[in-house]
C-alpha cells in the first residue's frame, strides 16, 4: 500500500523539489517533513500550507491515491497509484485529518458550484450576444437592400436627366 509520504515524494520528484524546498515554498518549519516521516504524520496546518503552496497538487490524490496527481493533468503525467490506497493516520488523531479533508472537500464543492454558476451566466451572455449579432446582421442586410434600391433609383434618375 502506498502511503501519504510516498505520494508526496512522487509529487516532489515530479515537480523537481525536495523536502527542504517544499518547506520553504510552503512556509513551514525547516525539517518538519522529515520529522513527520518519522512520526508517520504531518499536522493539518502543515498539510494545508503544502496544498496551498502547490495549487496543482490534487489533495484527493495526496490523501487517498485516487484520481490524478495533478489538477491540470494535460501538462504532466497521471499518477493514479491504486484504488485501495488510503491515508495512514498514525498521529493518534485521525478525526483531525478527516475534519481537514471534509473541510477541504466542502471548499472544493463550493468552488465548483461557483464555477457552475459562472458558466450558466456566461452561457446566458453568449445567448444574448448571439441574439444581438443576429439582430445586427438583419439590420445590416436591410440597409444593404435599401442602399441597393437607392443606387438603382439614382442610376435611373441619372439616365433620365
Amino acid at each position: 500500500m502506498i502511503h501519504f509520504f510516498d505520494r508526496l515524494d512522487i509529487y516532489l520528484k515530479n515537480s523537481g523539489l525536495n523536502d527542504n524546498q517544499i518547506t520553504v515554498k510552503a512556509d513551514i518549519s525547516n525539517g518538519i517533513i522529515g520529522k513527520g516521516r518519522k512520526r508517520g504524520s504531518l499536522s493539518q496546518d502543515n498539510i494545508s500550507k503544502i496544498l496551498h503552496s502547490c495549487p496543482d497538487l490534487n489533495a484527493n490524490w495526496l490523501f487517498t491515491g485516487k484520481g490524478e496527481m495533478l489538477l491540470n493533468p494535460k501538462s504532466k503525467p497521471n499518477f493514479d497509484l491504486t484504488k485501495d490506497a488510503r491515508l495512514e493516520v498514525k498521529s493518534g488523531k485521525p478525526e483531525k485529518s478527516l475534519e481537514y479533508y471534509e473541510k477541504f472537500m466542502n471548499e472544493q464543492s463550493e468552488t465548483i458550484s461557483s464555477y457552475q454558476d459562472q458558466v450558466k451566466d456566461l452561457m446566458l451572455l453568449i445567448k444574448q450576444s448571439n441574439s444581438n449579432v443576429e439582430k445586427l446582421v438583419t439590420i445590416v442586410n436591410k440597409q444593404k437592400e435599401e442602399l441597393k434600391e437607392l443606387r438603382e433609383k439614382n442610376n435611373k434618375d441619372s439616365a433620365i436627366g
